[in-house]
């Protein structure tokens, strides 16, 4: 209701921060907009924030993998014997890797989607299982499958050049299942050899080695980078873990964090993101190292201010930009079979709106922006609820707006002093709410900071 009132009164609604640096991260969280279903999810992006996942459809009870590109949605094609398909990783040219469930008497297979979108079928063993988890520009694929050479168990594999290779497992006390979980530029792959204890392995140049780590205990490698840093955990997921050029160290945790600790994606600038639990059985709490040594925030604590963001239940990937996926709750959101992918992706404002003067509801207020360049067009925009919106015409790694549904008020040109103004009367019904402010230049894919305003 008081959304289409501001609206009503004066065409947008105002929205500011105190100053630039109130809310540092300066984050916003784009909401992908699914297929038509219920539930989407988002578990791959590559280095320009194109995402992959999977998606319900209208009907809710089929599943597509899909694309999004800056806004937009693309379904991918099923396989002939398909039933359900997911996305999981996506490189530089658009090909996406990761599974179809069949129709057929197999159950799932690995799946490659090409730049075209064209689908194909990688399993060439015709297993009754497989999945493809990670893929590089080089389009070599990662994952696992059912090993017809050993007796169906598990191996980690590597699709390259049409082959499907088998990675063998670590050569320690009971060891015959493994599985890979990621795949970096120049071919070297990490995963789990499972036996009598499982050990994290690097797989390169053809050999596997184990991963150093003190005698005893359990470790699993879950993600890498192209310089030579792995992440995963040890100790039954107890000790967060980056093996830097093999040596370990632990990350940084809280005190209370001592349940399901995974670290498992770390992008080429160090930064980390992962889950902690602090009570057995509680709900994952995803975070992000900025490094290894550095405390980790909560991925919550990133979002925008007043966000209709409940819960982020997943952060499936991030890339070099320190762009995160994943799932979570909004809203009204309710049910293990309801949810919103979102793609949460950093801002990098260049020029300063200043909070709205007098800054009272029930008379003319000005929204007055400095330092864009003289004679742009400025958008001035507002919402009730922080967010993400991509800027038409740019593309998300530009630039994103961290405001919900973002309104715009109006217009204006900058002057020869690279200041721009805009003035509307304020309706009463918004005295003593936080209204939230942003400022675009839509030519440059340029923003300013958000504000945030409690109106008197």
């Amino acid at each position: 209701m008081l959304h289409s009132i501001l609206t009503a009164a004066f065409g947008a609604a105002l929205c500011v921060q105190t100053s630039p640096d109130s809310n540092p991260p300066r984050f916003a969280i784009v909401t992908i907009p699914g297929l038509g279903g219920e539930f989407t999810s988002a578990r791959g992006i590559n280095s320009v924030g194109h995402v992959t996942g999977g998606a319900y459809l209208s009907n809710n009870a089929t599943h597509r993998a899909y694309i999004y590109r800056d806004g937009a949605m693309t379904e991918l094609p099923l396989l002939a014997e398909g039933r359900d398909a997911l996305g999981r990783a996506i490189n530089d040219l658009d090909e996406v890797a990761g599974e179809t469930y069949l129709t057929n008497g197999r159950l799932v297979t690995a799946t490659l989607w090409d730049a075209q979108g064209r689908v194909r079928d990688l399993d060439t063993w015709q297993t009754h299982y497989s999945k493809a988890w990670a893929i590089n520009d080089a389009g070599e694929v990662a994952g696992d499958a059912n090993d017809p050479l050993v007796n169906e168990l598990r191996r980690a594999i590597l699709w390259k050049d049409g082959q499907m290779i088998s990675l063998g497992v670590l050569p320690l006390p009971g060891h015959d299942r493994s599985t890979a979980n990621d795949i970096n530029e120049v071919g070297e792959i990490v995963g789990l050899s499972s036996g009598d204890v499982s050990r994290a392995f690097l797989w390169r140049n053809g050999d596997m080695e184990e991963l150093e780590w003190a005698d005893g205990e359990t470790t699993n490698a879950q993600g890498m980078n192209d310089q030579g840093q792995i992440v995963g955990s040890a100790d039954f997921e107890r000790k967060a873990v980056l093996w830097n050029n093999g040596i370990p160290q632990t990350l940084r945790l809280r005190p209370n964090d001592r349940y399901n600790i995974e670290p498992f994606h770390v992008n080429n600038a160090g930064h980390i993101v992962g889950h902690v639990q602090r009570s057995p059985g509680g709900n994952n709490i995803y975070v992000f190292w900025p490094s290894a040594q550095a405390p980790y925030t909560e991925v919550q604590d990133l979002l925008p201010p007043q966000s209709l963001w409940r819960r982020i239940e997943t952060v499936d990937d991030l890339n070099d930009s320190a762009q995160m996926v994943g799932h979570g709750k909004r809203g009204a959101d309710s049910g293990f079979g309801v949810g919103h992918a979102f793609l949460l992706t950093p801002v990098n404002w260049t020029f300063t709106l200043e909070a709205p003067s007098p800054g009272i509801a029930g008379v003319s207020n000005t929204l007055r922006i400095t330092g864009v360049t003289p004679g742009a067009t400025v958008g001035f925009y507002y919402s009730i609820h922080g967010g993400g919106a991509v800027i038409p015409g740019c593309t998300i790694q530009q630039n994103a707006l961290q405001l919900e549904s973002p309104t715009l008020i109006g217009t204006a040109i900058a002057d020869g002093n690279g200041t721009a103004t805009i003035t509307r009367t304020v309706p009463l019904i918004a005295q003593n709410r936080s209204i939230l402010f942003q400022a675009v230049v839509q030519q440059e894919c340029a923003i300013s900071q958000l504000v945030v305003h409690q109106f008197e």
